[in-house]
């Protein structure tokens, strides 16, 4: 079985003006599983597509084809999308999505 693990960030709304802004990062086991690896990349690509990520703004443009390379990458192959990414097969990995937050310049607390 498979089972679905999403990341849901929270700004912090002290900060209205999202100058340095705050992100607080949850990490949630879905109530969803699956049977199968490729139901669960289904499930995870139907919901990096909804608009609940930066996915969709990534496709602008792009052709059949493109858009379809881009969403392997972004949902599951390439790491530089890692910090972008909100849905997993699995637990999330966090050292990677920490280490990758650091070479983005981000600070991190755990």
């Amino acid at each position: 079985m498979f089972e679905i693990f999403s990341i849901q960030t929270i700004n912090d709304p002290n900060n209205a003006y999202f100058i340095n802004r705050n992100e607080y990062w949850s990490i949630k086991k879905m109530n969803v599983t699956f049977s199968s690896i490729e139901q669960a990349k289904q499930f995870i690509i139907n919901q990096s597509c909804s608009f609940r990520t930066e996915l969709p703004n990534l496709l602008i443009g792009l052709t059949n084809e493109e858009k379809e390379k881009m969403i392997q990458r972004f949902c599951f192959d390439d790491d530089v999308f890692l910090t972008r990414r909100r849905f997993f097969i699995g637990y999330p990995p966090t050292e990677k999505i920490i280490n990758q937050l650091k070479k983005e310049n981000i600070n991190v607390e755990t």
